[in-house]
């Protein structure tokens, strides 16, 4: 059995990790074709006590994982902390090395890419760069980095030596796609989106049930829900103007949020809206569908600026998969354009109070759960669909 460092620069239990890149991993562990050693970095909204820590450890050993998290930092010296993230990771790398004598690395996203670009070239390892999406172009675009900081020019460096060296590199869109392949690229490429566990979010009836009653629903309440985080490289204030403008418009709305960020914060931007009808948590991503079958619409909450067109987001296909039309923006990865091909959701060019206003009619249509739509969750993220993708991808490392 071969062995695999996988590493992220996320924590464990990120969706963009837990509900992403580890479904293939789980998926692949059942071949026993690999032993996965995974390197996390475990960041405040994701913590774990130390007994959920080892629970899960337990539990992945039985499948050939294993699991070791590092502590994330950031905040103030911001360079100086990445720097120190870096050594740490690479001092236990190479304690890893020593004991399991890995042959392959795999990557989520080109920050993690990077560290592993690296290493690919100190311990002669092959590459698997998973999720590869010009990382520096979004922090660009959102104001976040400026195109002389050092950030911006070490990640974006970094990221074109990745997509050079990588034997393997699998990306979400059709437009990084293309991109890759007129950079010329020598390693394999494939398309393989964030992709949603299909045996996990399913269309539910017994759940829509149980879990309206226990928020007080009635049948005519028309439930919205948002799933992820605010700010960043999301939307952050624009999301409560347009949840306040749904509340306006639509008669019996209610808004369910799952979100890792502050409750607190959430409800005080709420109540600024004059929404009062609400429900606001952090539940595990096992149970994330259970509130997904409780709703009527979803809402994907991405700027659609000219880099968002290369992202990969993972909400879009959840919803589907659990009968859930969207609402989304335009040029963002290609769920505007399964909106608009199927009728799956409603596109608006912007976050704000207009263009809720010019597209009130279409939202109100809409609004419905729809089980067909997940026949197009499954053709557009459905992890059972990309499974010859990945059995390929393995076959190969």
């Amino acid at each position: 059995m071969k062995s695999a460092l996988v590493f992220i620069y996320n924590s464990f239990n990120d969706p963009l990790f837990k509900g992403n890149l580890f479904q293939h991993l789980l998926k692949e562990s059942k071949n026993s074709r690999f032993k996965f050693i995974i390197i996390s970095f475990e960041q405040p909204d994701y913590q774990l006590s130390v007994a959920e820590r080892e629970r899960i450890k337990k539990e992945l050993l039985g499948l050939n994982i294993y699991w070791y998290p590092l502590k994330w930092h950031s905040g103030r010296l911001i360079l100086l902390k990445k720097l120190y993230d870096g050594i740490i990771a690479l001092l236990l790398v190479l304690k890893l090395h020593f004991r399991f004598k890995p042959k392959v690395i795999i990557s989520l996203g080109t920050i993690a890419g990077s560290f592993a670009y690296i290493l690919k070239k100190v311990l002669a390892l092959k590459h698997f760069a998973y999720q590869h999406e010009p990382h520096s172009e979004f922090m660009l675009d959102f104001g976040i980095w400026k195109k002389s900081s050092i950030s911006y020019r070490l990640l974006n460096y970094f990221e074109r030596k990745t997509a050079k060296s990588a034997e393997i590199i699998s990306t979400g869109t059709d437009f990084m796609l293309h991109r890759l392949k007129r950079e010329s690229v020598t390693g394999e490429v494939y398309k393989l989106p964030s992709c949603a566990n299909d045996k996990i979010f399913i269309i539910d009836h017994n759940k829509r049930l149980e879990v309206r009653h226990s928020l007080g629903l009635s049948k005519e309440h028309n439930v919205f829900i948002y799933v992820g985080k605010f700010g960043g490289i999301y939307y952050k204030e624009e999301i409560f103007e347009v949840i306040g403008e749904l509340n306006r418009l639509i008669n019996d709305f209610f808004i369910i949020i799952l979100s890792p960020n502050e409750r607190s914060w959430i409800e005080e931007m709420l109540v600024n809206e004059n929404v009062t009808q609400y429900y606001v948590s952090k539940v595990p991503y096992e149970k994330v569908y259970e509130y997904l079958n409780a709703s009527d619409m979803g809402i994907s909450a991405i700027p659609g600026f000219p880099s968002q067109k290369y992202r990969s987001p993972i909400k879009v296909g959840e919803y589907l998969l659990c009968g859930l039309p969207y609402i989304t923006n335009k040029g963002v990865s290609e769920d505007d354009i399964i909106a608009k091909k199927f009728k799956a959701g409603v596109v608006l060019n912007e976050f704000s109070k207009n263009q809720v206003n010019e597209q009130i009619d279409s939202i109100k249509s809409l609004c419905n759960r729809n089980i067909n739509l997940r026949k197009i969750g499954l053709n557009y993220r459905g992890i059972s669909v990309y499974k010859s993708v990945t059995d390929n991808v393995f076959s190969k490392l």
